[in-house]
Protein backbone atom coordinates (compact mmCIF):
# COMPACT_ATOMS: atom_id res chain seq x y z
CA UNK A 1 0.00 0.00 0.00
CA UNK A 2 2.95 2.55 0.95
CA UNK A 3 4.23 1.49 -2.55
CA UNK A 4 0.78 2.25 -4.31
CA UNK A 5 0.95 5.92 -2.51
CA UNK A 6 4.33 6.80 -3.51
CA UNK A 7 4.05 6.08 -7.49
CA UNK A 8 0.62 7.60 -7.06
CA UNK A 9 2.21 11.18 -5.66
CA UNK A 10 4.52 11.24 -8.33
CA UNK A 11 7.56 10.44 -6.42
CA UNK A 12 11.12 11.19 -8.18
CA UNK A 13 12.42 7.77 -8.01
CA UNK A 14 15.39 9.36 -9.73
CA UNK A 15 16.53 11.34 -6.87
CA UNK A 16 15.92 8.48 -4.69
CA UNK A 17 18.08 6.66 -6.43
CA UNK A 18 20.76 9.36 -6.94
CA UNK A 19 20.53 10.16 -3.19
CA UNK A 20 21.73 6.02 -2.52
CA UNK A 21 24.66 6.89 -4.48
CA UNK A 22 26.40 8.38 -1.60
CA UNK A 23 25.42 5.59 0.74
CA UNK A 24 28.84 4.02 2.24
CA UNK A 25 27.23 0.16 2.13
CA UNK A 26 30.05 -1.09 4.51
CA UNK A 27 28.57 0.82 7.34
CA UNK A 28 24.91 -0.20 6.27
CA UNK A 29 25.96 -4.16 6.38
CA UNK A 30 28.34 -3.03 10.24
CA UNK A 31 25.02 -1.32 11.03
CA UNK A 32 22.74 -4.20 10.40
CA UNK A 33 24.87 -7.12 11.68
CA UNK A 34 25.16 -4.62 15.16
CA UNK A 35 21.02 -4.68 14.92
CA UNK A 36 21.15 -8.33 14.81
CA UNK A 37 23.70 -8.62 17.60
CA UNK A 38 21.25 -6.26 19.78
CA UNK A 39 17.92 -8.01 18.91
CA UNK A 40 19.99 -11.68 19.44
CA UNK A 41 21.55 -10.26 23.16
CA UNK A 42 17.94 -9.13 24.27
CA UNK A 43 16.00 -11.88 23.60
CA UNK A 44 18.60 -14.01 25.48
CA UNK A 45 17.42 -11.76 28.18
CA UNK A 46 13.65 -12.56 27.61
CA UNK A 47 14.63 -16.43 27.34
CA UNK A 48 16.57 -16.12 30.64
CA UNK A 49 13.35 -14.57 31.94
CA UNK A 50 11.30 -17.04 30.33
CA UNK A 51 13.44 -19.84 31.67
CA UNK A 52 12.15 -18.79 35.53
CA UNK A 53 8.62 -18.44 34.55
CA UNK A 54 7.94 -22.21 32.78
CA UNK A 55 8.81 -25.65 34.02
CA UNK A 56 12.08 -26.94 32.46
CA UNK A 57 10.13 -28.98 30.27
CA UNK A 58 8.50 -26.46 28.91
CA UNK A 59 10.96 -23.98 28.21
CA UNK A 60 11.22 -22.84 24.54
CA UNK A 61 14.64 -22.81 22.46
CA UNK A 62 16.52 -19.78 22.01
CA UNK A 63 16.22 -19.77 18.20
CA UNK A 64 12.06 -19.76 18.54
CA UNK A 65 12.53 -17.07 21.27
CA UNK A 66 15.04 -14.59 18.94
CA UNK A 67 12.01 -15.70 16.04
CA UNK A 68 9.37 -14.73 18.69
CA UNK A 69 11.03 -11.53 19.39
CA UNK A 70 12.04 -10.03 16.22
CA UNK A 71 8.41 -10.60 15.11
CA UNK A 72 7.52 -8.62 17.73
CA UNK A 73 9.87 -5.50 17.20
CA UNK A 74 8.03 -5.90 13.31
CA UNK A 75 4.95 -5.70 14.59
CA UNK A 76 5.58 -2.64 16.90
CA UNK A 77 7.38 -0.78 13.49
CA UNK A 78 4.33 -1.04 11.76
CA UNK A 79 1.53 -1.66 14.16
CA UNK A 80 0.67 0.94 16.64
CA UNK A 81 0.15 0.79 20.59
CA UNK A 82 2.67 -1.63 21.47
CA UNK A 83 0.69 -5.04 19.67
CA UNK A 84 3.91 -6.21 19.04
CA UNK A 85 4.92 -7.63 22.88
CA UNK A 86 1.65 -9.81 22.37
CA UNK A 87 2.77 -10.40 18.58
CA UNK A 88 6.00 -12.39 20.48
CA UNK A 89 4.05 -14.47 23.48
CA UNK A 90 1.50 -15.86 20.67
CA UNK A 91 4.42 -16.57 17.95
CA UNK A 92 6.56 -18.00 20.79
CA UNK A 93 3.12 -19.87 22.16
CA UNK A 94 3.47 -22.01 19.14
CA UNK A 95 6.84 -22.96 19.54
CA UNK A 96 5.91 -24.39 22.91
CA UNK A 97 5.38 -28.19 23.33
CA UNK A 98 1.89 -29.41 25.00
CA UNK A 99 2.00 -25.99 26.75
CA UNK A 100 0.33 -26.07 30.16
CA UNK A 101 -2.91 -23.94 31.40
CA UNK A 102 -1.61 -20.30 31.77
CA UNK A 103 1.05 -20.79 29.23
CA UNK A 104 -0.51 -16.95 27.40
CA UNK A 105 -0.75 -15.29 30.99
CA UNK A 106 2.74 -16.42 32.05
CA UNK A 107 4.38 -15.11 29.09
CA UNK A 108 2.56 -12.00 28.76
CA UNK A 109 4.20 -11.61 32.35
CA UNK A 110 7.74 -12.73 31.21
CA UNK A 111 7.54 -9.89 28.53
CA UNK A 112 6.61 -7.04 31.62
CA UNK A 113 9.52 -7.92 33.39
CA UNK A 114 11.70 -8.01 30.04
CA UNK A 115 10.39 -4.57 29.37
CA UNK A 116 11.10 -3.44 33.51
CA UNK A 117 14.91 -4.70 32.54
CA UNK A 118 15.29 -1.56 29.70
CA UNK A 119 14.57 0.49 33.32
CA UNK A 120 18.16 -0.35 34.04
CA UNK A 121 20.11 1.23 31.12
CA UNK A 122 17.57 4.18 30.19
CA UNK A 123 18.50 5.32 34.14
CA UNK A 124 22.38 5.07 32.85
CA UNK A 125 21.14 7.16 30.03
CA UNK A 126 19.33 9.45 32.11
CA UNK A 127 22.27 10.51 34.84
CA UNK A 128 25.09 10.37 31.68
CA UNK A 129 22.73 12.46 30.22
CA UNK A 130 22.17 14.77 33.22
CA UNK A 131 26.21 15.51 34.10
CA UNK A 132 27.26 16.00 30.60
CA UNK A 133 24.75 18.06 29.02
CA UNK A 134 22.86 21.64 29.90
CA UNK A 135 19.36 20.51 30.17
CA UNK A 136 16.39 22.94 30.83
CA UNK A 137 14.99 22.76 34.35
CA UNK A 138 11.46 21.07 33.18
CA UNK A 139 13.37 18.58 31.02
CA UNK A 140 14.96 17.28 34.55
CA UNK A 141 12.21 17.39 36.29
CA UNK A 142 10.16 15.12 33.53
CA UNK A 143 13.51 12.89 33.68
CA UNK A 144 13.59 12.63 37.31
CA UNK A 145 9.58 11.95 37.30
CA UNK A 146 9.70 9.20 34.49
CA UNK A 147 12.92 7.33 36.05
CA UNK A 148 10.42 7.19 39.40
CA UNK A 149 7.77 5.88 37.48
CA UNK A 150 9.93 3.16 36.21
CA UNK A 151 11.41 2.79 39.54
CA UNK A 152 8.37 1.96 41.19
CA UNK A 153 7.15 -0.56 38.77
CA UNK A 154 10.29 -2.10 39.40
CA UNK A 155 9.67 -2.50 42.71
CA UNK A 156 6.08 -3.22 42.62
CA UNK A 157 6.53 -5.95 40.43
CA UNK A 158 8.99 -6.99 42.55
CA UNK A 159 7.32 -6.77 45.88
CA UNK A 160 4.45 -9.26 43.99
CA UNK A 161 6.34 -11.86 42.69
CA UNK A 162 8.10 -12.63 45.84
CA UNK A 163 4.47 -12.77 47.67
CA UNK A 164 3.96 -16.30 48.22
CA UNK A 165 0.79 -17.63 46.65
CA UNK A 166 -0.60 -21.25 46.67
CA UNK A 167 -0.83 -22.97 43.44
CA UNK A 168 -3.89 -21.23 41.11
CA UNK A 169 -5.16 -25.03 40.50
CA UNK A 170 -6.13 -25.56 44.41
CA UNK A 171 -7.68 -21.90 45.24
CA UNK A 172 -10.76 -22.40 43.00
CA UNK A 173 -10.64 -19.09 41.90
CA UNK A 174 -12.11 -17.24 38.98
CA UNK A 175 -10.85 -17.10 35.96
CA UNK A 176 -9.43 -13.88 35.46
CA UNK A 177 -7.70 -14.38 38.94
CA UNK A 178 -6.16 -17.16 37.88
CA UNK A 179 -4.75 -15.95 35.00
CA UNK A 180 -3.33 -13.05 36.99
CA UNK A 181 -1.46 -15.60 39.13
CA UNK A 182 -0.49 -17.11 36.17
CA UNK A 183 0.75 -13.53 35.14
CA UNK A 184 2.87 -12.58 38.10
CA UNK A 185 4.56 -16.67 37.62
CA UNK A 186 6.02 -14.78 34.53
CA UNK A 187 7.77 -12.46 36.64
CA UNK A 188 9.44 -15.16 38.27
CA UNK A 189 13.00 -14.05 37.47
CA UNK A 190 12.47 -10.91 40.23
CA UNK A 191 13.10 -13.25 42.84
CA UNK A 192 15.88 -15.15 41.22
CA UNK A 193 19.46 -12.96 41.88
CA UNK A 194 21.34 -14.14 39.67
CA UNK A 195 19.23 -15.19 36.41
CA UNK A 196 18.13 -11.41 36.84
CA UNK A 197 21.62 -9.98 36.93
CA UNK A 198 22.20 -12.10 33.71
CA UNK A 199 18.97 -10.88 31.91
CA UNK A 200 19.71 -7.76 33.04
CA UNK A 201 23.14 -7.38 31.55
CA UNK A 202 22.36 -8.81 28.37
CA UNK A 203 19.89 -6.22 28.18
CA UNK A 204 22.30 -3.83 28.70
CA UNK A 205 24.44 -4.63 26.05
CA UNK A 206 21.72 -5.05 23.94
CA UNK A 207 21.06 -1.11 24.51
CA UNK A 208 24.86 -0.58 24.23
CA UNK A 209 25.01 -2.44 20.97
CA UNK A 210 22.25 -0.09 19.10
CA UNK A 211 24.24 3.17 20.84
Amino acid sequence: LALVVFWWQGLDWGAVWNAFRFVIWSWIVLALLLNVASTFFRALSWSMTIGQALPEEHHPRLIHVFSAFGVGLFANAVVPGRLGELARVAILRRHIADPPEGTTAALVGTVFAHRLFDLVPATILVVWVLFTAEVPHWAVVALSIAVLVGSTLFVVAWVSARRRHRPVMEEGVGKIRRLLSMARQGLSVLKAPAPLAAAILFQCFGWLLQL
